[in-house]
């Protein structure tokens, strides 16, 4: 099988991209999964499929693999129907590589997202979950297959297809998860609570050409996603290795370190989470936890002023500020909104991403800014479950989000951002307090005058399943159905 030089470390498209954010061209492109660039915003339909390998004889993953990866979506131009694939730790193991070539990915990854430590760290309960990441459990998922499509008789026409591919090699479908996307007559994206999704994303910028004091507010370097790009050390970002051998000489480049060869240039991490939603208990809980609040203007708050505060924006995606709300996503919190007037301090939003809202004073601001987008996940979910059709009404509908972001270093991006953010009961100065939307039953403290408001919100939002995935080039996609 020939081989095509890919950029890297060092080799670098000769072709200068366009504006700022980074645009790989070339081989790089072509090396690079769709997914990782591009969140499909033409493709409105889409299904996960949980493959697993069994321990059978007439079990063939590798080959699959090989079948598939001249079907997956690259980045080199759009297509009617994208398909992309990543492997769980577990998948990884049974598709051949070594001991101690798994040990070569990340720790996070390696132990799974379902580990005992893991999931305390996290807030998970996953012995209840209905699927996983774990090879002790049944449920364990050994590759995502994601297909996204322009209508629906293309992602159906696609799935017949892959279903079929995937009996004829002996695998099997541990469940697959339909997804969704409800626009709004502006083309906003919304989740099930009625809130605008997908509205702040960090902007891949060439970690070497654009420096640290030269980014802006949501530049981060590619290497923060893009595994073997240089990341905000100002390093390649780290990832696997295998040794020498005829299929890694043939398939892959060569790594730093002499006698290995690099199985995660232009992979990424892939975190995914099924979150399911109750929207009758979201607003219902609004409406009775409003109703000894005043708002701004000391008039009764509505539901929908608990709930944009408790997200910090408005339904439409506008961000909350003491003078209103702001559209856009350049606003800053020290000189806008320091003390959380407008978005409060523990509201959602500013624990995502508290840019430089936890600065102790202005000439920290910048710092704060930098610090924070070194914690950075470029996000992928979308919806699963028809859209309620009355909100405070309970219909019995499973829905919720099919959380999906991307990430060079799980342990520093996701899982930070999920402990050390939205979940930590001390953020901001808070005390006892949860992330509003993701985390447990809690008080949460709106700053008001005379006197701050601390309404008590539920628990909404119950994981399901969820895993630590890898999502690898092409050409470590063409290695890995070639090892057997």
């Amino acid at each position: 099988m020939g081989t095509t030089p890919l950029a890297g470390r060092g080799n670098k498209p000769v072709a200068k991209k366009p504006g700022r954010e980074w645009k790989p061209l070339g081989a790089t492109a072509a090396d690079l999964q769709g997914l990782i660039l591009s969140a499909y915003p033409d493709q409105l339909f889409a299904i996960f499929v949980m493959v697993q390998f069994p321990m059978s004889a007439i079990a063939r993953p590798n080959g699959w693999i090989a079948e598939l990866a001249p079907r997956v979506t690259d980045f080199t131009g759009s297509r009617p129907t994208c398909i992309n694939v990543a492997f769980s730790a577990a998948g990884l193991s049974l598709l051949g590589l070594t001991a101690d070539v798994m040990a070569t990915f990340s720790l996070p990854f390696q132990q799974g997202m379902t580990t005992a430590d893991r999931a305390r760290f996290l807030g998970d309960s996953p012995g209840t979950w209905l699927w996983s990441d774990s090879a002790e459990n049944p449920n364990c998922v050994h590759a995502q297959l994601m297909i996204y499509a322009l209508d629906q008789d293309s992602l159906n026409a696609a799935l017949v297809h892959e279903r079929a591919s995937l009996a004829s090699f002996g695998l099997v479908i541990a469940g697959e998860i339909l997804q969704r996307v409800d626009l709004d007559p502006g083309g906003q994206r919304h989740e099930h609570f009625g809130f605008a999704d997908g509205v702040s994303q960090p902007i891949l910028v060439d970690g070497d050409e654009i420096p640290v004091n030269q980014r802006k507010l949501h530049e981060i370097p590619a290497g923060e996603v893009v595994l073997g790009q240089i990341n905000t050390y100002g390093v390649p970002a780290p990832g696997p290795v295998v040794p020498t051998s005829p299929i890694a000489k043939q398939n892959l480049q060569p790594s730093v370190a002499e006698g290995f060869f690099d199985l995660g240039l232009n992979g990424t991490y892939l975190v995914i989470r099924q979150l399911k939603q109750d929207v009758a208990k979201f607003w219902n809980n609004m409406k009775t936890s409003s109703t000894d609040l005043l708002n701004e203007s000391k008039q009764p708050a509505t539901d929908e002023w608990l709930a944009e505060k408790a997200v910090g924006r408005t339904l439409d995606g506008k961000m909350l500020s003491p003078l209103g709300a702001e559209t856009g996503n350049d606003m800053t919190f020290f000189a806008n909104d320091s003390a959380g007037f407008g978005c409060p301090v523990t509201s959602h939003v500013r624990r995502a991403n508290p840019r430089d809202g936890l600065a102790p004073a202005q000439s920290d601001t910048q710092d704060m800014i930098n610090a924070t987008n070194r914690h950075r996940i470029m996000r992928r979910g979308r919806i699963y479950g028809e859209p309620i059709n009355h909100r405070y009404t309970d219909d019995g509908v499973d829905r919720g989000l099919l959380f999906a972001c991307m990430n060079s270093e799980i342990e520093r991006q996701f899982e930070f951002v999920q402990h050390t953010w939205l979940l930590n009961p001390m953020f901001g100065l808070g005390y006892n307090e949860s992330d509003p939307i993701l985390g447990t039953k809690c008080p949460f403290s709106i700053p008001s005058k005379p006197v701050r408001q601390r309404p008590i919100i539920e628990i909404f939002i119950t994981p399901v399943g969820g895993g630590y995935f890898f999502l690898p080039s092409l050409s470590a996609l063409r290695y890995l159905g070639a090892i057997r």
